[in-house]
């Protein structure tokens, strides 16, 4: 798996969570499944390749413990 492939499927993650929003609404835990599958699906760790999908995962996780109704319209 490459750097494009998580960059692809967090950005794919981050269309769909906000369509769910837009229709279901913000809740609680917003987004903290979808991270699971992403730690689950690429490998993390501090050296190399892991480390870059590590710092994307934490990125995708923070975004979502910040969006708000204003990111949603």
């Amino acid at each position: 798996m490459t750097k494009k492939d998580i960059l692809n499927d967090i950005e794919k993650l981050k269309r769909r969570l906000i369509e769910k929003a837009r229709t279901k609404g913000l809740y609680e835990n917003f987004g903290q499944k979808e991270a699971f599958k992403l730690k689950k699906k690429y490998p993390t760790g501090y050296m190399g390749e892991e480390r870059f999908n590590m710092d994307e995962i934490w990125k995708f996780e923070k975004w979502a413990m910040n969006v708000g109704d204003n990111d949603i319209r």
